[in-house]
């Protein structure tokens, strides 16, 4: 009964933290708290792996570094999930690599996911009606006002590691809807 108290205390202070929030949650604690603290919360992002053992044998640092590991192999995991969604939209017209239908997609609201090449930079512009300009001597970024336009619209949009990127392109947007 007092661990059933101490779980539903520690979601109570969670709770507004994590509200409207899609972040993993990683649980460090022993059995039986752990099992009575997943069932009791009500947030829907709890990692299905936790941190294994009893967290108060374990320093800040260590605690920290199992964290990372967890919540590494989870992005992992969204990245090769995000792979095979991009290829089954390719074949639907859902998909797309070419920065100048991502601007026109973008520009439209059309973007539901963004992956961009966090080292890659394309001077040019994008106009209102999606419309792109490649200039070498521009100061702006379209890569960046893509990502920018597409977060205004609710996107979600992930910067990458050039190895991680699907096709290797510069920027790969999945589409809420054929443009």
């Amino acid at each position: 009964m007092r661990l059933t108290q101490y779980a539903r205390s520690v979601d109570q202070v969670l709770r507004p933290m994590l509200n409207g929030q899609s972040l993993p949650l990683v649980i460090a604690a022993a059995e039986p708290l752990r099992s009575i603290y997943r069932n009791l919360t009500g947030y829907a992002h709890v990692a299905a792996e936790v941190i294994e053992g009893n967290p108060d044998e374990l320093t800040p640092t260590q605690l920290a570094d199992a964290a990372r590991d967890v919540l590494d192999r989870i992005y992992a995991a969204d990245l090769v999930a995000l792979q095979s969604t991009f290829e089954e939209r390719r074949t639907n017209g859902r998909a797309a690599t070419d920065l100048s239908d991502l601007a026109r997609a973008a520009a439209f609201g059309a973007v539901e996911t963004l992956v961009v090449d966090m080292d890659a930079v394309v001077n040019g512009s994008v106009g209102d009606d999606g419309a792109l300009t490649l200039d070498a001597d521009a100061g702006n970024d379209v890569i960046e006002e893509i990502a920018r336009r597409a977060l205004g619209t609710g996107a979600r949009v992930l910067a990458v590691r050039q190895s991680d990127m699907p096709e290797k392109a510069q920027a790969a947007g999945i589409l809420r809807y054929a443009v």
